[in-house]
């Protein structure tokens, strides 16, 4: 009585699908290989994942299909498979006809079950186009959840063998839900296909339907914060742990996130010279991630590592060979020879600015960024007539800009050389004067000097109104009457 019902729920999904149930199993292309009498599955299978790894991807196909062909019940060949679809676009179809036909053969099979359960969830929950083309009368969801009774209903004594010899393709070669028990996937399962049943997920769409939006931002959550119960060291020991296993540039996205959270941990802990190594670490992990790049640079600064951010940023420049990684060296000796200053970084800033100006195809954005870093250059030289010709260059650079960035960042070039050249009087009635465009101009001060005369003329053209703009302007007045250095 029970086979029959069993028999009934698999046959209801399947003939859906237009397969044949019990009947002998589906026929695989397998022009690969012909008339094996004692086939060496193993071997056969570890072709077919190389096969994918090397990105032939038809003979991957084959070879998996004539494993299926000589032994219909071999799980791992059905995974394999699977990720050999995935690999490639627009394959989401044949992974469902697949498993359709992988039920068909193994009608019991709880594992397979389950898996074609899944597919019919993914597809009723994202992908249109394959549902369209699966063209079923009853609802995927529906079918899902009555796969996922089914197995339940199948093995109610506990986990069974989950394949021929009950072992699987290792998890690493052939991917798939290989994690858990078949009853435990089933239950997860169902209960997710319940829920979204429950919320008409199949009917209204995902970016109108309420619930499913809460719990999207609840899941996000909950994943953004799954590592928050672990202690510094256990969060230290999973990264190490990832980054021991082979392959692990396929876990890239997953390592570098374990870096960033063990920076945060030590940067709340106020160890910036830890967060400073750990960030090198993961600039040397991928060095092409300029975002990895310019956190390290943030942390070096902090962490007072200025020789070691110079040889970082002057490998990236060798690497990358562009403006802006040449402008990154640039900004690096600088902090360096601020720190410790010496005639060979100097010299090695004035070959780089020279680079600068000689090598590259200059953008109006690039005069004004090179521009600054002249600016610089001049202020390392002690040279302050050269100093004000940097200035009133990027003045005329800048003139007719309305961005409050500029603006701020202009007023700190200026004050620096006012202060420099013994004027903070006068940085101070050009910040005033930034701050309240409506604040009377000296027309002496404005003819007596070509450079006080475009400092005029630019603040009161732009309109910094930003809070965040005034506050870093307030803050520049403040060093100003207090004397402080700038």
């Amino acid at each position: 009585m029970e086979f029959s019902r069993r028999k009934f729920i698999i046959s209801s999904v399947l003939s859906t699908a237009g397969l044949t149930v019990f009947s002998t199993p589906l026929s695989y292309p397998a022009n690969f290989i012909s008339s094996l009498t004692d086939p060496n599955i193993e071997a056969l299978l570890s072709q077919a994942a190389s096969a994918r790894s090397n990105g032939d991807y038809v003979l991957s196909e084959n070879i998996y299909n004539q494993v299926i062909s000589l032994v219909p019940e071999e799980i791992r060949a059905y995974f394999g498979l699977r990720k050999t679809y995935l690999t490639q676009k627009h394959k989401e179809y044949n992974v469902v006809r697949l498993f359709e036909q992988a039920v068909n053969s193994n009608p019991e099979n709880i594992r397979l079950i389950c898996q074609l359960a899944k597919e019919y969830t993914s597809v009723a929950l994202g992908n249109k186009q394959v549902e369209q083309m699966l063209n079923y009368e009853t609802p995927l969801l529906e079918m899902a959840q009555d796969l996922y009774n089914l197995a339940l209903s199948l093995n109610p004594e506990g986990p069974s063998p989950l394949a021929r010899g009950g072992g699987q393709e290792d998890q690493s070669t052939e991917g798939g839900d290989n994690g858990g028990s078949s009853d435990s996937i089933a239950e997860v399962g169902l209960e997710k296909v319940e829920t979204k049943i429950d919320q008409q997920a199949g009917v209204v769409d995902a970016r109108d339907n309420p619930s499913m939006k809460t719990q999207r931002r609840s899941h996000q959550v909950t994943f953004k914060n799954r590592f928050n119960e672990l202690s510094d060291s256990q969060l230290a020991s999973k990264l190490n742990t990832l980054k021991a296993k082979p392959d692990a540039q396929k876990r890239a996205k997953h390592i570098k996130e374990l870096y960033r959270l063990n920076i945060n941990r030590k940067k709340v802990s106020d160890d910036y010279l830890g967060a400073c190594t750990l960030a090198y670490q993961l600039h040397l992990f991928d060095k092409d991630d300029t975002n990895s790049l310019g956190l390290y640079r943030k942390l070096a600064l902090r962490a007072n590592q200025f020789a070691q951010l110079t040889t970082v940023m002057k490998n990236n420049d060798i690497l990358q060979g562009t403006f802006w990684s040449k402008l990154g060296y640039f900004d690096a000796l600088k902090k360096q020879y601020e720190a410790s200053p010496n005639t060979s970084i100097r010299n090695s800033a004035t070959t780089t600015i020279n680079q600068l100006i000689h090598n590259f195809n200059l953008t109006p954005l690039m005069n004004v960024e090179l521009g600054f870093r002249k600016l610089e250059m001049s202020f390392m030289n002690q040279n302050f007539p050269d100093a004000k010709n940097n200035l009133i260059e990027i003045g005329n650079l800048l003139f007719g800009s309305l961005n409050p960035h500029d603006a701020v960042r202009f007023s700190k070039a200026y004050s620096k050389y006012f202060v420099v050249t013994q004027q903070r009087d006068l940085a101070m009635k050009f910040i005033d004067l930034l701050i309240n465009p409506e604040s009377p101009v000296d027309e002496l001060l404005i003819n007596q000097d070509s450079l006080n005369k475009i400092i005029v003329d630019y603040n009161s053209n732009v309109m910094v109104e930003k809070p965040q703009h005034l506050d870093q302007l307030y803050k520049l007045r403040e060093k100003l009457y207090s004397n402080s250095t700038l």
